[in-house]
């Protein structure tokens, strides 16, 4: 398992909500998420930084930690569980069921970005 912490990003803050994601990564996938470079452009929304673990998401026009997933590191890949930021003054959001989607968009965009 290769961490990314040197990624310098905006932790997720304190005003969050678990949530609940069914997805289980791929050995190719999950790797790809562990090496998410951060966007040079502004084209890119998205891109996740693996730490102890911990799969942080963060937007990237902001650098700011919008999702955390703790991701099994050893294959099967499956999600064991889901935070979504809920501080308002730095994310607006919309229901969970909607924030769900956005989030499996958000990793769809980085494994299609990162090789897929």
């Amino acid at each position: 398992m290769r961490s990314t912490p040197h990624l310098k990003f905006y932790p997720m803050s304190n005003s969050r909500e678990r949530i609940a994601l069914t997805r289980t990564f791929t050995e190719d996938e999950f790797l790809r998420l562990s090496q998410s470079l951060q966007p040079e452009t502004m084209d890119r929304r998205w891109y996740g930084v693996l730490d102890c673990g911990w799969l942080h998401i963060i937007r990237s026009w902001t650098d700011r930690c919008i999702f955390q997933l703790k991701v099994r590191t050893t294959a099967p890949h499956h999600v064991i569980k889901t935070w979504m930021s809920r501080d308002k003054r730095r994310y607006r959001n919309a229901g969970t069921t909607q924030e769900i989607g956005r989030l499996n968009q958000a990793i769809d965009e980085i494994l299609t970005t990162e090789g897929g």
